[in-house]
């Protein structure tokens, strides 16, 4: 009980750092909610059969910009993902910032793993309903 009662306390003592910390929940909820069915609306129906191609080939070709904004990606999304930790462990949106900080990082893996999640049915269809409310066709996947 005591416990509480810091808490408390020092909630009481510090109501500013408490209100950005409750407005900063409630601003990433809403664009939570509203990016990402737009996120999966946007991701081409074949995303998840087609080969993922490496960011060094967008070098080799001479697109240097786009292998920038792969940097910049990744960046960002260690940046969700810091955050994402500190949302876990107080008020927020945790484990949603949390998944998308995965999706922005590119890591071994992470295609056969986005493969393996999207084929499960109960979040295919989940996705697919999603995308059907934005007008947007049904993800192909390989069962």
């Amino acid at each position: 009980m005591e416990v509480w009662q810091q808490i408390t306390d020092w909630m009481t003592a510090h109501p500013a750092t408490v209100w950005s910390v409750v407005i900063t929940s409630a601003v990433l909820g809403i664009g939570t909610l509203v990016s990402v069915p737009w996120v999966i609306a946007a991701l081409p129906a074949d995303y998840f059969v087609r080969e993922a191609t490496s960011p060094w080939d967008h070098w080799r070709a001479g697109h240097h910009g786009l292998l920038l904004l792969r940097i910049l990606k990744n960046l960002f999304g260690i940046l969700v993902l810091c955050l994402a930790v500190v949302m876990l462990i107080g008020p927020g949106q945790g484990l949603v910032a949390l998944v998308i900080g995965l999706t922005l990082v590119d890591f071994p893996g992470k295609r056969a793993a986005e493969r393996r999640l999207v084929s499960i049915p109960r979040v295919l269809r989940t996705l697919n309903w999603l995308r059907s409310r934005r007008g947007a066709d049904p993800l192909i996947v390989d069962r």
